[in-house]
């Protein structure tokens, strides 16, 4: 594999300023490895990316990259764990999540794959908790012919090879190799359907079994890309995409909101039922995989299992890929969950059902820790959000069809915002 050198920087950083980036890329270049550098802040004068874009061209260079460099400093540190104050950054704060979703969460291990370099004279205190654990570290000026030897001589990180697969070892999110592999003879995993929206989040169950991950007989397809496993529920020719979400092991994950976070909700209505029914930030474990839907329910999907639509934004050209909603817990259960468990052609049987609310949360947070999957503060170029509070039922946009803001580091869509779940 070609071997090539993402940087990761912070945007106005006076630690690093764009000179002194531009030397390091340069170095690296002179040295015959390929550099990537992150072209967020360049997007109105060069590349004119959206958000979406973006983050497809950043998931794309992080899996590319045989090593990525993060040039660290002070402002990268707080960027990193997306400080509530302060502004921009979103592209390091999206890095730290891929980048701590792969080491830690699927329990890979670092080898050398990404590197720290500080600037010179400063402490270990400019480096991220997550990658002061795991990662090499390196000053410019002291350390620049061992970095250089490092991304160009070492042996490749087995997750650079093809898949991110070392030779001869099992493919880690099929369930193959993960610390907290099922006995030989497991009970029935939840398989989660897509969440039609209700107050309650919609969950399907299936052999956990690794075997089971290649042989899904509800799937008319399936496959991996750079978050996970796939695989496709098709019914009356309407496709749901459904995500394997993978066990948390015995440290589980941290499930919850702070009181500060409740507090800083603006709509009183909102504010007041998440102060009633939250609870403070605790562990909670996820023991065994499950299947959940990367999109809320559509249109589509409900009408080719329920043969109804009882949406309200049901007009118009985008409605089928408009989430279904005004469904009851009830009519979920009745015209949904029971088809499947009705219709054994369809491959679910009984396993669909309603995910919990532990399965709903984990899969939403995805590994991070803050209010919302990219931060702490609501960004309407994230997610379908009445920030200012002033829309309506009658708005004109109304819902936006699930495919229309950036996915998750799990490859969930719209798990802020769009519809109530």
């Amino acid at each position: 594999m070609e071997r090539r050198v993402l940087i990761s920087h912070a945007k106005d950083d006076p630690e690093w300023t764009p000179d002194q980036v531009e030397a390091v890329a340069l170095a690296i270049q002179q040295a015959g490895i390929r550099v990537s550098l992150d072209v967020w802040h360049q997007r109105d004068a060069k590349r004119h990316l959206s958000l979406g874009e973006w983050q497809a061209w950043m998931d794309e260079s992080i899996d590319a990259a045989t090593h990525i460099l993060c040039l660290v400093s002070t402002r990268y540190r707080e960027l990193w764990s997306r400080k509530r104050d302060l502004q921009g950054g979103f592209g390091v704060a999206f890095e730290s999540i891929r980048l701590i979703h792969h080491l830690y969460l699927l329990k890979q291990h670092n080898d050398g794959r990404i590197l720290t370099l500080r600037p010179e004279g400063s402490g270990y205190d400019c480096i991220p908790r997550d990658l002061a654990l795991d990662c090499p570290d390196y000053r410019w000026a002291t350390n620049r012919d061992i970095l250089l030897s490092h991304v160009g001589e070492a042996e490749l990180p087995s997750h650079a090879l093809p898949h991110g697969r070392a030779p001869g070892a099992a493919a880690a999110s099929t369930g193959e190799a993960t610390e907290s592999a099922p006995p030989a003879a497991p009970p029935a995993a939840p398989l989660a359907a897509p969440p039609p929206a209700t107050r309650e989040p919609a969950q399907l169950k299936q052999t956990p079994a690794p075997a089971a991950l290649l042989r899904l007989p509800w799937a008319s397809d399936s496959g991996e890309d750079r978050y996970g496993r796939w695989a496709d529920l098709t019914v009356n020719g309407a496709t749901q995409r459904m995500r394997w979400i993978p066990p948390t092991g015995s440290e589980g994950f941290w499930m919850g909101s702070p009181q500060a976070e409740r507090n800083a909700i603006q709509e009183k209505a909102i504010r007041e039922v998440a102060n009633q029914f939250e609870h403070a930030p605790h562990r909670e474990v996820v023991g065994q995989g499950f299947w959940l839907a990367d999109t809320p329910c559509t249109q589509a999907f409900w009408r080719a299992v329920a043969d109804d639509d009882p949406s309200h934004f049901a007009a118009g050209p985008e409605a089928l890929q408009r989430p279904v909603e005004n469904v009851s817990w009830d009519a979920v259960m009745d015209q949904f969950i029971a088809r499947f468990a009705a219709r054994p052609e369809w491959g679910t049987g009984d396993g669909l059902s309603l995910p919990s609310e532990v399965e709903w949360e984990y899969a939403a947070r995805a590994g991070t820790r803050t209010a919302y999957w990219w931060g702490d503060v609501a960004d309407a170029a994230c997610a379908n959000f009445d920030i200012d509070g002033k829309r309506s039922l009658e708005d004109a946009q109304g819902t936006t069809p699930v495919h229309s803001y950036p996915r998750n580091p799990w490859g969930l869509f719209d798990v802020h915002g769009n519809v109530l779940e």
